[in-house]
């Protein structure tokens, strides 16, 4: 694994890579100060073929978003019996819902074997302290990824939906309603990290009975080309 701190690499070049995430882009829009939080707390992965990312049952505190090759995901430990649920392709991020539990990985994540290069953006979520906590992350910024989170995993859960659409968990993942109530304020934040857990949960489910969703596609715009220079 090696580790290249965004610090030195070309800042308009990290902008143009970072729009095409809507946590980040609408970060740098809302409060570019956060933006820059962020990113000293940011850093870009490589990895050999081969390579573990991170295992079940570890807790850190990254979430990551790949930039190039593929990951492998495994639902425990890998060895010559185990197969992957999922892969993570480029533009996908990955890690997310491991903040929803205390950092505590839920699977074990591989560099495919397949992939010549493997490289990741990473921010470390540390930074975001206690939920209630508004110090050096602001309410906006943490009512922004909060959102996105939700929206994240509604997305894949329809997804299953639309594959599976007489599933009990459809039932189970409809009763979990949306917050209807004042905007940035510390109530939606705690309500939405409520929501987020509760989805979160059910998409385990989804994921244990059936292994990733088919079109299991991130909804940006992520070009790979941007990241042939870092």
């Amino acid at each position: 694994m090696q580790i290249k701190p965004i610090s030195g690499l070309p800042r308009d070049k990290i902008d143009k890579l970072l729009a095409s995430i809507p946590f980040y882009r609408d970060v740098s829009k809302s409060e570019p100060w956060q933006y820059d939080i962020l990113l000293r707390h940011s850093r870009i992965v490589d990895l050999d073929p081969g390579g573990v990312v991170m295992k079940k049952g570890d807790v850190d505190t990254w979430m990551y978003f790949v930039l190039k090759g593929k990951l492998a995901v495994y639902a425990d430990e890998v060895n010559e019996n185990t197969h992957p649920v999922n892969y993570i392709t480029p533009g996908e991020l990955f890690g997310d819902l491991a903040i929803l539990a205390e950092g505590k990985r839920n699977a074990t994540v591989v560099a495919d074997p397949a992939s010549k290069e493997i490289s990741l953006f990473g921010t470390d979520f540390s930074v975001f302290g206690k939920l209630e906590e508004i110090g050096g992350i602001s309410l906006n910024t943490k009512l922004i990824f909060y959102r996105s989170m939700v929206h994240g995993v509604r997305w894949k859960l329809e997804v299953y939906k639309m594959q599976h659409p007489n599933h009990p968990l459809v039932a189970k993942g409809r009763a979990i309603k949306m917050y209807m109530g004042p905007k940035g304020s510390r109530e939606e934040l705690l309500a939405l990290h409520d929501q987020a857990v509760a989805l979160a949960e059910v998409l385990k489910e989804w994921n244990l009975e059936f292994g990733a969703p088919a079109d299991n596609k991130p909804d940006n715009d992520f070009n790979e080309s941007l990241v042939q220079d870092l």
